[in-house]
């Protein structure tokens, strides 16, 4: 069974190019997913995240307004490093649990975790490949902007903080170049498919 990472810089198109490959067959975890979840009022890391950044971040309701945890978190590398090391155990813990689920059906072949931080956190050492989505950086600019109602000024600020992306090739087993029109894409993830995933299947 192959279990394959996809990676790169935000905008750059990585879980674009997952649900091409769960579209083909593999089965998708996408690490923004539980992200999302251990900000819940119910979550392991709700109490420590709210200690850390203040009941600012907080809705009226109590439970966490991710665009203003979003704003704290950005703003210097420190606060960056404090979410992270909350949330992101909590979120290998759920990948790791989602795999081994994955493996004990014999059907599922490939494998496919979708994660932002695949590298830096070093789980890439856990996937059989890695594959790193590549675009240029106005394009991904661009992107953000349009798909998460930020300024360029924000994204910019976010990007600062990130992996550069000639570090993140350096662990590329396969680069994606995502700078051409969808069916470009479509054409380079169905040609990974073939090579690799269709002799698993």
């Amino acid at each position: 069974m192959l279990t394959m990472g996809i990676t790169g810089s935000l905008g750059s198109g990585k879980t674009t190019v997952a649900k091409m490959l769960m579209l083909l067959g593999a089965k998708v975890i996408n690490a923004d997913y539980f992200g999302h979840k251990a900000l819940y009022k119910n979550s392991r890391c709700y109490e420590k995240i709210v200690g850390c950044f203040g009941m600012g971040i907080l809705n009226l309701n109590g439970s966490i307004n991710r665009g203003k945890l979003a704003r704290e978190s950005f703003k210097n590398k420190l606060n960056q490093q404090k979410l992270i090391s909350i949330v992101h155990p909590e979120i290998l813990i759920k990948i790791k649990e989602k795999i081994k689920k994955y493996k004990s059906n014999s059907f599922n072949k490939c494998i496919v975790v979708d994660a932002a931080l695949l590298i830096e956190s070093g789980f890439y050492q856990e996937m059989d490949l890695n594959i790193v989505v590549k675009a240029n950086k106005a394009e991904q600019i661009k992107r953000v902007v349009k798909n998460k109602k930020l300024s360029n000024l924000e994204v910019k600020q976010r990007m600062r903080f990130q992996m550069p992306l000639a570090e993140k090739l350096k662990y590329a087993d396969y680069v994606l170049n995502n700078q051409g029109t969808l069916k470009d894409l479509e054409f380079q993830v169905k040609e990974i498919w073939l090579k690799l995933c269709e002799g698993a299947l």
